[in-house]
């Protein structure tokens, strides 16, 4: 697994884990987009599929598609 893939699913665990009301799609596709604001992922780089993300963070598949079409929508 690459470096920046490490990083991530290190903030998506942390995030994921944070005691608040936010929805966990809206979680995981907020730490996405601070990934690559804060330059965790670069243009190009190409996260791992919903099957890896959901393994590597507990969350469910659903979820995973839910904050991707969520970024995908906002033209992330």
């Amino acid at each position: 697994m690459e470096q920046a893939h490490t990083q991530l699913i290190a903030q998506l665990n942390e995030r994921i884990l944070a005691a608040d009301n936010t929805p966990l799609y809206i979680k995981f596709a907020e730490t996405v987009k601070n990934a690559v604001r804060s330059g965790v992922l670069e243009h190009g780089n190409i996260l791992p599929g919903e099957r890896d993300l959901s393994q590597l963070t507990g969350v469910s598949r659903i979820t995973v598609r839910k904050a991707m079409q969520a970024l995908e929508e906002e033209v992330w």
